[in-house]
């Protein structure tokens, strides 16, 4: 075996030792093995991320980590018959299987990863049991020539100090399942936040907010701090005269504990194969030799709790007492891992909290905004992800396709949409991410719905997993909006769809009729609600325009879900109220038209109307205004427009009418586009507070 390999290396103190070991692999395989080194895990992810999405990535082995590998995943190659079960046996169970995805093995791990607490024993006789306690002595012991507690102030690092105290005070921050969608609006998030910025006010360095991990630990190591954490790789330079002030001052200790006990951020370093590998029996031959006995236990000799049962046993059979007993914290502190969710779309997530976290600790937020999940407003939302819809059961995309264009509406959009358009642009939808469809009776007076319904007879019924919405409509003859007109509706929207009964129906327009008629005894509302006692409709919503009435009904509590359309955009933000009350109810909330009928999506320019009608003036300005903001920043106005809709965490669904097929594609590629958090400030400043 000959020639040459390269490598993109994650660096820092806590990683760079084990490279020092890749000559003696080149003179064993006879080749050279070039390495390209980040600085740091952010800017590996920022490499990674935009040498393979470009195409110009050709690395035969990578530096990984399991949170983020979700998210690389269309870039690495699994290793299940690279690697068989003997050469695997030697990793720890959980270290294994934080390394799968999908139950298959995308990496090999390199270490686990959890934190101790480091503190100065020339200043403290006793390790604080508490954070309370932490809090009390780290603000006692500041000074000007110390600091009480170092903690980094940006990217991972304050996310995982956020993560983990949320948790020591009960919360749970992500759901068991689905998509990671953060729960901040509790007590626990309040504490957690308020103990971070009242460390950061009354202890800790200011330059906190520009600080990662290592810039933290040579805080400590040079013997300004009096309290700090850190990941066990670098605990050596802890121990080295020549790079320590405080080789002999100081002890390691478990985190203190939370009001509902100890958790601590934890996750695994891995390596793994790209899909851009020239030679994968050298590259695999690499990886091997990176996460063998020798390397990991390489590592351990510096600190690092190794991913191998066997190469900690080879350290700790030669551990002196003080490595002994922290070895043994490292197995406590194990116990007490908090583990992030997998999924692709989990680094944005991590990003939008991390940033809120911070602007709070800057004093540029409300600890209240960014709890309530205003930090949210600039992560990348996942088209393939699903969401529970409220009390309903089902699991749906937070695109939903709206099909009022299917049903030939030339009178509402002017323009006409044939038949085999119509099935070509379903096709596209139900072959894409996408697995929600939104359908009306009054749609084409039923043609949307036929439209649909053949489809459906043609691949064999509604296929497993999609989503079909319709609404029960008035008479669009006679405007009749009674009860019974409300079965029959239903029972034409059976008729039409070919189904045996319906997942999910919503009454429609409401405003047509009084509030008390709609509410009256045999009137619409008790018609439809006694068809979902019927079983012919599985679940009931409520669909229409004026705000206050959409919360009279949200506010019955007889509907799982509501719609709103056009007064939830860039230019109007009438329904804020709307998802709020839903929100609190538990009933799903939905938005409508984010483009505002298609001004949004095509600027004032060539379509200066708003809701199906002239815009006014003022608004047309403020939409050209938008636009020319996101012209400088490169973005489409309609992914601005889109994407608001998308990343507010009140929306389960966001509802657009498509008319063509390839109107799926561009909508995901609009759905995902990357927007910097300057173009939104300059977004909100344009908007109009009153919509």
């Amino acid at each position: 075996m000959s020639g040459s390999l390269k490598a993109l290396l994650v660096g820092g103190p806590m990683y760079d030792p084990l490279y020092t070991r890749l000559a003696e692999f080149e003179v064993i395989q006879d080749l050279r093995v070039e390495t390209v080194v980040a600085p740091t895990h952010p800017d590996l992810n920022e490499q990674i991320e935009a040498e393979f999405a470009s195409g110009g990535a050709s690395y035969d082995l990578i530096s990984t980590h399991t949170k983020y590998a979700p998210s690389q995943k269309q870039w690495l190659t699994p290793l299940d018959d690279d690697l068989d079960e003997g050469e695997l046996e030697p990793f720890t169970p959980r270290t294994l299987e934080l390394a799968r995805i999908d139950g298959s093995l995308y990496s090999v791990p390199r270490n686990l990863d959890v934190k101790l607490l480091l503190y100065r024993t020339d200043f403290m006789e006793d390790k604080p049991s508490s954070w309370e306690a932490l809090l009390e002595s780290a603000t006692r012991l500041r000074s000007d020539n110390i600091y009480g507690f170092a903690f980094p102030g940006k990217e991972s690092g304050l996310f995982g100090h956020f993560f983990e105290l949320q948790a020591m005070a009960g919360g749970t921050m992500f759901e068991d399942e689905g998509p990671p969608a953060p729960r901040l609006d509790d007590e626990a998030g309040r504490w957690a936040l308020g103990l971070l910025k009242d460390l950061y006010e009354r202890a800790s360095p200011p330059e906190t907010p520009d600080w990662h991990y290592d810039e933290v630990a040579a805080c400590f190591r040079e013997g300004r701090a009096a309290m700090s954490t850190d990941w066990p790789g670098g605990f050596y330079t802890y121990l080295d005269p020549d790079q320590s002030a405080v080789v002999d001052r100081f002890d390691v200790a478990l985190y203190p504990e939370g009001p509902a006990g100890r958790h601590i951020y934890s996750s695994s370093h891995t390596f793994a194969i790209p899909a851009t590998v020239s030679d994968r029996p050298a590259a695999i031959e690499l990886l091997r030799f990176l996460t063998s006995r020798e390397s990991q236990a390489h590592e351990a000799r510096l600190g690092t709790l190794p991913a191998r049962s066997d190469s900690l046993q080879d350290v700790r059979s030669e551990a002196r007492p003080f490595a002994e007993r922290r070895w043994n914290l490292l197995e406590r502190a194990q116990e007490a891992a908090l583990v992030p969710p997998k999924h692709a779309n989990y680094p944005a997530v991590e990003d939008a909290i991390w940033e809120g976290i911070r602007e709070a600790l800057l004093g540029n937020k409300s600890v209240d905004v960014v709890r309530k999940g205003g930090m949210l407003k600039n992560r990348v939302v996942d088209p393939s992800s699903r969401r529970t819809l409220g009390g309903t059961g089902l699991s749906v995309s937070p695109l939903c396709v709206g099909c009022a264009p299917l049903g030939d509406m030339p009178e509402t959009f002017d323009y006409s949409v044939d038949e085999d358009r119509a099935r070509e642009t379903l096709r596209a939808v139900l072959d894409s991410q996408i697995n929600f469809l939104d359908t009306a009776a009054s749609y084409g007076d039923g043609e949307s719905e036929r439209r649909i319904g053949g489809m459906l007879e043609e691949m064999g019924g509604l296929p497993e997993g999609v989503v079909l919405a319709t609404k029960a409509d008035r008479d669009l003859t006679t405007g009749d909006f009674s009860g019974e007109q409300m079965r029959r509706s239903v029972e034409r929207s059976l008729r039409l769809l070919g189904m045996d009964r319906l997942q999910l129906v919503y009454l429609h327009d409401p405003e047509h009729e009084s509030f008390d008629h709609m509410m009256s005894h045999g009137g619409p509302v008790e018609v439809l609600t006694g068809l979902k006692e019927e079983g012919v409709i599985q679940n009931l919503g409520v669909a229409g325009g004026p705000i206050d009435l959409m919360i009279r009904f949200v506010e019955t509590d007889l509907f799982e879900a509501v719609i709103t359309h056009n007064r939830y955009t860039l230019v109007n933000r009438t329904a804020d109220p709307l998802f709020d009350i839903a929100e609190e109810r538990g009933v799903a909330a939905l938005n409508a038209a984010p483009y505002g009928s298609g001004i949004l999506a095509k600027g004032p320019d060539a379509y200066a109307r708003y809701q199906y009608r002239e815009a006014p003036k003022e608004m047309v300005e403020r939409v050209r205004a938008m636009q020319g903001a996101c012209r400088e920043f490169d973005v489409p106005l309609a992914a601005a427009a889109l994407q608001f809709s998308l990343k507010d965490p009140r929306i389960i669904s966001t509802i657009v009418g498509m008319s063509r097929p390839e109107r799926v594609k561009q909508t995901l590629d609009l759905a995902t586009r990357p927007i910097p958090p300057e173009l939104w400030e300059r977004i909100d400043a344009l908007a109009s507070p009153n919509g």
